[in-house]
């Protein structure tokens, strides 16, 4: 009996040490697992421990390995907590996990000195039971301080792993799985140990815990526990502001993240929808339920809960697991409102003057020579004009720059008006401004002009109390097809007519 009992105990050790080498060797690519490493090597202490102490030809030397066996049971505790804050990710930089340890080394310390006081054991004496030496004795305060924080540990774990399994992603649920199993397993060893009955009163602690260390071992080393921890989850996916949906092979819904329940009501109970058709759930939403049956990216309004309207681009990705296999989709709904204003303000600043709201002089050249362009290949006229106000730096040296952009600005509110809808204007520079005509040959431009330059005319601007009287100077050119000249030439011809008016305009004066 005592050569099997040793021989599954050996086993057990050289599991743990395993596992614990296994642990330490993925430390450096994932610090997450040295806490798993650390209580593989506690428990390989502890089952080694118990070997000795089994075998034990005398009290004394039963106790000296319980001493081993202490060194390793005593620090499981606490080993369990700083993996369980490691998984779970909201605890793990705080300062305070160095108390985790302090029961774990009054119990070792108790136990170093077990002949000294009756704190931990009370009378230890050894019986001999087919070739096994079992120690027997009654218990201490200590020992149930011990014991009770031995199983807050593994409850602790419990609790975190169960919400994990229930509430966490599917990679964290598959991970749960392996932990809930494992961490069950100690306690209702324990719980057999101590009140239940085991042959001979042998301790089968260590056993049960070679089991929850090999599926820990899938938990935290195969499934990647460790690889990405919730604190780092909540911040690459609960905490990004674009929202994700994840579906699986079949479409059912996988997971979301926390922008997503923001913008989509229908994503409001995770225990509830997660594995319902993506279709079901996104029923009120056709153009997100589209938008996973099309693998290009697109741009689509929503409608959001607090009556906003966004607009989002959708961008849809395909999960494949290591073997290449098809495992599921990823949404992901980019919302792009901020990012389309400010496109269409860096547009809009691109084209139009800042001041008076009219188009800026390159992009009223631009559109001049579409239009030019238009006239001379369907052999149709096309006129333009410039205008300069009269006494403008006057108004400016007299009542002030502020008192110069309002006669602009009023000046462009007239001319704007004026015009038919297919004409444009814009602010060629300064106190310029520069007219196209389509449909209207040198002729018609003239009359336009002259149109023009009497609604200015007309105009009155009230500058320190005192009225002011706006004019303006303007000139025209134009033609017919290819008759036409080149834009510059027109508008040199136009400049070169309206200064020449300006001047004729200060000889009446």
């Amino acid at each position: 009996m005592s050569v099997f009992l040793a021989s599954i105990l050996g086993c057990t050790t050289v599991i743990h040490v395993f596992l614990a080498s296994l642990g330490f060797s993925r430390t450096r690519a994932n610090p997450g697992t040295r806490a798993f490493a650390w209580l593989c090597l506690c428990c390989a202490v502890y089952a080694g421990g118990y070997i000795g102490e089994i075998l034990s030809p005398d009290l004394e030397t039963l106790l000296r390995f319980t001493r081993i066996q202490y060194l390793g049971l005593a620090f499981i505790p606490a080993c369990i907590f700083i993996m369980v804050i490691e998984f779970d990710g909201r605890w793990n930089k705080s300062r305070a996990r160095a108390l985790f340890f302090l029961p774990s080394v009054i119990t070792f310390l108790l136990v170093l000195f077990i002949d000294r006081h009756a704190l931990f054991y009370v009378s230890p004496s050894m019986v001999r039971v087919e070739g096994l030496s079992i120690l027997r004795t009654a218990k201490g305060p200590w020992y149930f301080v011990q014991l009770a924080y031995l199983y807050l540990s593994f409850v602790f774990g419990l609790w975190l792993f169960v919400s994990a399994w229930s509430k966490g992603s599917h990679a964290k649920r598959v991970q749960a799985r392996y932990l809930v199993a494992g961490g069950l397993m100690p306690l209702i060893g324990n719980f057999l140990y101590l009140y239940v009955g085991t042959p001979y009163g042998l301790d089968i602690a260590p056993v049960t815990l070679a089991g929850t260390a090999i599926l820990f071992a899938f938990g935290f080393l195969r499934h990647g526990a460790f690889d990405l921890a919730p604190l780092a989850r909540d911040a690459v996916f609960d905490q990004m502001r674009d929202a994700i949906v994840v579906v699986d092979e079949k479409d059912r819904l996988v997971d979301f993240n926390r922008s997503a329940r923001t913008i989509i009501p229908g994503l409001y109970d995770k225990v509830a929808i997660l594995g319902v058709p993506a279709g079901a759930v996104l029923a009120d939403y056709p153009e997100l339920a589209a938008a996973f049956s099309d693998d290009l990216a697109k741009d689509f309004f929503l409608t959001l809960p607090d009556g906003s309207a966004r607009q989002f681009q959708a961008r849809l990705s395909r999960l494949e697991d290591l073997h290449k296999r098809h495992r599921g989709r990823v949404l992901t709904l980019v919302d792009m409102t901020e990012r389309a204003a400010l496109e269409a303000r860096l547009k809009e600043l691109a084209q139009v003057d800042e001041l008076t709201g009219l188009l800026n002089r390159r992009h009223f050249m631009e559109l001049a020579r579409t239009e030019l362009e238009r006239a001379r290949r369907y052999n149709r006229p096309f006129g333009v004009a410039l205008m300069d106000l009269n006494g403008f730096k006057h108004i400016n040296d007299t009542w002030g720059h502020a008192a110069g952009d309002e006669a602009l600005r009023l000046v462009s509110r007239l001319c704007k008006d004026s015009l038919r809808a297919c004409d444009f204007v814009g602010r060629y520079g300064g106190d310029e401004f520069a007219f196209a005509f389509p449909e209207c040959d040198e002729g018609l431009a003239e009359a336009a002009a002259e149109k023009l330059a009497r609604v200015v005319s007309a105009a009155t601007l009230t500058l320190g109390g005192q009225l002011v009287f706006l004019s303006a100077s303007i000139g025209t050119a134009g033609g017919t097809g290819a008759a036409c000249p080149d834009l510059e030439d027109m508008l040199a011809a136009a400049d070169a007519m309206m200064y020449r008016k300006k001047k004729a305009g200060r000889k009446d004066g």
